[in-house]
């Protein structure tokens, strides 16, 4: 009796007539994982032009000539970063590997890493006064409690027609003389982005 042969993974014609056993992308990922496992970082952006243009962009495994042993690579829409092991310098290079320049940065002391900023933050936050008084009151005091669209942003209050200060939440006020106010808080975020519509609140002291 004839014992059944183990099964072989059927071999495929590719368009240039080699034969292969799989798909021709999760190959050449597999040999890019092993050869220069660094530039895996660029995939997922060579991937957003198509599958298509992320096999051109396998073919050539050293797509980026002039990286000196490479101790962090980073990515951005712009380009790859590296650090370029021992030069102290970074280099810089486009998502397709053109424009290389090993030089990009010269001067680093001993870089090892490389980190990209997501981009500039120009959105001014958004302030909002939580907590106020009537707008008609006899109390000669007021409290005021507010809060900002974005953490860790600062304030600044101003009271009718005194000067901007730098305040928290709560901010309180004494000894108010009777009649009408007005109260302003802006909030300035992380990046320096000051709110240009301040919150307001008018009230009115009545003298008792």
């Amino acid at each position: 009796m004839t014992e059944p042969r183990p099964a072989e993974p059927p071999l495929c014609v590719d368009l240039d007539g080699t034969l292969i056993d799989g798909d021709t992308l999760v190959i050449s990922v597999r040999h890019l994982a092993r050869s220069t496992p660094w530039t895996l970082f660029v995939l997922p952006f060579a991937l957003l032009r198509g599958r298509a243009n992320l096999k051109g962009t396998l073919v050539n495994q050293s797509f980026v000539d002039g990286a000196t042993k490479p101790l962090g690579v980073a990515v951005d829409a712009s380009g790859i970063y590296w650090a370029n092991n021992g030069t102290g310098t970074v280099g810089h290079a486009n998502l397709d590997g053109s424009a290389v320049k090993p030089n990009y940065i010269t001067e680093a002391r001993a870089p090892i890493g490389i980190a990209i900023d997501a981009g500039v933050d120009t959105t001014p936050p958004q302030t909002r006064i939580t907590h106020r008084p009537r707008h008609k009151t006899k109390v000669d005091r007021a409290r005021f409690k507010f809060r900002s669209s974005e953490k860790r942003s600062t304030f600044r209050c101003k009271l009718d027609k005194k000067k901007w200060r730098s305040c928290t939440s709560p901010r309180k006020y004494k000894h108010l003389d009777p009649g009408k106010h007005v109260f302003k808080v802006r909030a300035t975020d992380a990046a320096g982005n000051v709110d240009p519509t301040p919150a307001r609140a008018k009230f009115k002291v009545i003298a008792s």
